[in-house]
């Protein structure tokens, strides 16, 4: 294989970067200096084709640098704004407990088979 062949096989360097939406709605975002970060609030609208109308109007107010970006096949992460309280976390510490003594159990019942998973749904 040629020199070049092997540049065409390499993987891009890939960049790790940190969003955090906080209970209050101040969002930070942690990444290396040479990420370069733009937050945008895009227009709260209560129908269908209003959330299409503030795409086009984000789409129409970004620079080019971050137009670009926003097509769907980069966005590498979504998820919904929830308020986290300390009884969410105490629960979720709780379900984990279960799941761990539900495995204990079943491996007690019956040893596990190499490449064997068992999943468990609460």
């Amino acid at each position: 294989m040629s020199i070049q062949g092997k540049c065409a096989l390499a993987q891009p360097e890939r960049h790790s970067v940190l969003v955090l939406i906080h209970a209050d709605g101040w969002i930070e975002v942690f990444a290396e200096r040479h990420v370069d970060v733009r937050i945008e609030m895009v227009p709260y609208t209560g129908t269908v084709s209003g959330e299409v109308l503030a795409e086009e109007y984000l789409d129409l107010t970004l620079s080019p640098r971050y137009r670009e970006l926003h097509l769907p096949i980069n966005c590498r992460a979504a998820d919904k704004f929830r308020v986290v309280r300390p009884s969410d976390l105490l629960r979720r510490e709780h379900e984990l407990a279960l799941l761990n003594g539900l495995d204990a159990f079943e491996h007690h019942l019956a040893p596990q088979v190499e490449g064997e998973v068992t999943q468990w749904t609460l």
